[in-house]
């Protein structure tokens, strides 16, 4: 059985200056590492043992983050021991991993406090007293990073500059003498447990011309973005968005797809689709992932479809009934100009999913399905990348852990 491999496109930490998370937060090889470890304590919290230094002199040591692994819409502490600091305001935040990593800003000198900030970042505010300080949050339902970040900044006064961290892990702007110290000491980065998307399918009011024009009401609302496959981050470029709907007949999935070249060699059924430019969807029923369908389609319209049985243990000479059809805002396959987007409508009907899958027909209001919405891109150069629904968090589209749980609802829309 074919396995679905590729890589994601990552950006260079010091070429083009874009950051993502696991670039390297080591301290300029002129400066002392700083010590950040884990100590194995009590396994319900996470502790750090930091050295943090402040440019007026206040130390940060003792970490604490408990719980030890929070989950999607649960509430998390942090604690922290600061001396030399009472009385002073400051703020602690809780960072996505792509925010958290920006530490190196440009060649400009520019603060990480200058850039645009990610809408998913929480900050509390704090008047810093004596012994062990306390920050709660609550992680957003819908978090779908592999971790998070805590942070602290610190200011002299309400409108004072914040004060900078010359020592421990921090954030830092490059400069033509060296580097500028930042001024975000960067307290603990814990795992984020994996829970799957959920959110209800709504009605058809009337069933959807497939015809890959997403011009129907059905499809005029904001949709739910794609995120990168492996680790829930925001796409940056190539961003997708898909909707689904289902009736009586048939479970519906609209996408527009973003894409500045697109291209597909692929003539004929069941070609590799995989390898260059596809839409895909993964379909299993209630909370059985034991049988399971792949549908993928590819910018020329060409499909590929699969039966599984298990775990990549299926039939890809199985030929699906579903309808499906492909528009491209662009130029398909003039490789080098400057195309906008492919969209996708395809229908698969619950006859063929019930006999595939352990879904029970007939369908209806709270019919419980799970679902995973994959986009690969391939750009000239042969970089490949992949979108997910709900990220797999592993490099396989066929991992089920986190797949959507999905229910179908009585709300009608587009009447």
């Amino acid at each position: 059985m074919r396995r679905v491999a590729f890589r994601r496109a990552l950006s260079i930490c010091l070429g083009s200056m874009t950051l993502v998370a696991g670039c390297s937060e080591d301290p300029p090889p002129s400066e002392p590492r700083a010590l950040f470890e884990l100590r194995a304590a009590d396994p319900a919290k996470r502790e750090f043992q930091h050295l943090i230094t402040f440019a007026d002199g206040a130390t940060l040591g003792e970490v604490v983050v408990e719980p030890a692994t929070p989950g999607p819409g649960e509430s998390v502490e942090v604690r922290f021991t600061l001396r030399g600091a009472e009385g002073g305001p400051a703020r602690v935040g809780l960072l996505p991993p792509s925010e958290g990593a920006r530490q190196w800003i440009s060649a400009m000198g520019a603060s990480a406090l200058d850039l645009p900030e990610d809408p998913r970042a929480q900050w509390v505010g704090m008047t810093l007293g004596e012994g062990p300080q306390r920050a709660s949050f609550e992680l957003p339902a819908d978090w779908m990073p592999r971790s998070a970040i805590f942070v602290l900044e610190r200011r002299a006064s309400e409108e004072g500059p914040a004060i900078e961290v010359v020592a421990g892990p921090r954030s830092e702007a490059p400069r033509s003498d060296g580097y500028r110290a930042g001024v975000r000491a960067r307290l603990a980065s814990v795992p984020v447990e994996t829970r799957p998307l959920s959110f209800s399918i709504p009605r058809a009011g009337r069933a959807p011309e497939i015809d890959g024009k997403l011009d129907e009401v059905l499809w005029s609302t904001p949709g739910h973005p794609l995120l990168e496959s492996l680790d829930g981050e925001p796409v940056a470029e190539g961003r997708s968005r898909v909707w689904l709907a289902w009736d009586a007949q048939a479970l519906y999935v609209a996408a527009e797809l973003e894409d500045s070249d697109i291209w597909s060699e692929y003539e004929n059924r069941d070609d590799p689709l995989y390898r260059q430019e596809a839409f895909e969807v993964f379909v299993a029923g209630g909370p059985s992932v034991e049988r399971y369908l792949e549908y993928q389609v590819s910018p020329r319209n060409v499909i590929f479809d699969a039966a599984f049985q298990g775990h990549r243990n299926g039939d890809e000479g199985f030929n699906g009934m579903w309808s499906h059809a492909v528009t491209v805002d662009g130029s398909l396959n003039a490789r080098g100009d400057r195309d906008r987007a492919w969209r996708v409508e395809a229908a698969f009907p619950w006859p063929e999913l019930c006999a595939q899958t352990r879904l029970e027909c007939p369908v209806g209001p709270g019919t419980p399905l799970r679902m995973n919405i994959f986009r690969l891109d391939k750009d000239a150069k042969g970089r490949q990348s992949g979108q997910a629904l709900t990220p797999t968090r592993e490099p396989d589209f066929h991992h089920w852990v986190s797949a959507a749980k999905l229910t179908l609802s009585d709300e009608v829309v587009g009447e």
